[in-house]
């Protein structure tokens, strides 16, 4: 969109969020209300402009992407709050493959499959990330020996 209708709006809460996310890796100190603050006046800039280029093609698609920022902003921010939290998902997106997966297959058989598999690798992809070996956890799992959460965490203190 910022290409498209021109706006500045989306330029700013871009930088903003980029640049608290570098702080926050750098281990510099991130402080949401600022952030927040920030972040509302992007909103609150890109609904006045939106409002001046309503007859424009994505003025709609703009305005309900404002509509979204505005009511879940809790939920945009919650990494500012929260440094377990990642900046984005993306990491978990690309555990699920569940895309790849489909394009392999064509499809899940039914909706319960799709779950299924969502489980399986969501559990396989968790205890990679706490350097635990995929094929250990599916041997216990097959044994009905599950490793929780709680588990993982204590194998990431033991290396």
């Amino acid at each position: 969109m910022v290409d498209n209708l021109g706006h500045e709006w989306p330029k700013k809460m871009i930088n903003l969020l980029l640049e608290e996310n570098t702080k926050r890796n750098e281990g510099e100190a991130v402080f949401p209300e600022y952030v927040g603050m920030i972040y509302d006046e992007c909103v609150i800039e890109g609904i006045m402009e939106n409002d001046s280029d309503e007859d424009k093609f994505y003025a709609k698609e703009e305005k309900a992407l404002l509509k979204r920022l505005e009511k879940y902003k809790e939920n945009y921010l919650m990494w500012t709050y929260n440094e377990d939290i990642p900046f984005s998902n993306n990491v978990s997106e690309r555990s699920l493959t569940t895309k790849t997966k489909m394009k392999v297959s064509g499809q899940f058989q039914n909706i319960q499959n799709a779950r299924y598999y969502a489980r399986i690798k969501s559990y396989i992809e968790t205890g990679k990330r706490h350097g635990m070996n995929s094929i250990k956890l599916i041997e216990g799992a097959l044994k009905g020996e599950y490793i929780t959460i709680g588990q993982m965490k204590e194998h990431d203190n033991l290396y």
